[in-house]
């Protein structure tokens, strides 16, 4: 696969955020930075759960059925973890479903969510109020 496909998306839905008044493009990296902290806590909870059976494990071993059911889980949710650092750690402007089997990455923005021509005096003063750096992908 091509390295240079996911930058490229990047640039492209980079684009499609500029149609975007400010403040909503402001929501949507809220929600993407909120996105990656549940999802590097989980990936933290996780590793401390595994550290913290695996002593008890030890500690109450009966068997090598004990240790072997407790891998089997660690490895099927570790995977599941993995999945979900890789789906929440990307860069700016790349956005995946966490809820597909397959990654879909959003890269359009809703033709009923673009600016207006017509700024109204409200939307005018936010959008001078403060300046939003787009990635730059070459």
């Amino acid at each position: 696969s091509n390295p240079l496909k996911g930058e490229r998306k990047a640039g492209s839905v980079g684009k499609a955020l500029k149609k975007l008044c400010p403040e909503r493009k402001r929501t949507i990296w809220n929600y993407d930075r909120y996105y990656k902290k549940a999802g590097n806590f989980s990936s933290i909870a996780f590793i401390l759960n595994a550290i913290i059976s695996s002593i008890v494990v030890y500690g109450h071993y009966l068997d090598s059925k004990t240790v072997t059911v407790y891998l089997t889980n660690v490895l099927f949710m570790g995977t599941k973890v993995y999945d979900v650092y890789n789906t929440v750690n990307t860069k700016r402007n790349v956005f995946y479903s966490a809820y597909l089997k397959n990654k879909v990455q959003f890269n359009d923005v809703d033709p009923d969510k673009f600016l207006t021509d017509t700024p109204n005096k409200e939307n005018v003063k936010r959008s001078n109020s403060f300046e939003i750096e787009d990635e730059v992908v070459v």
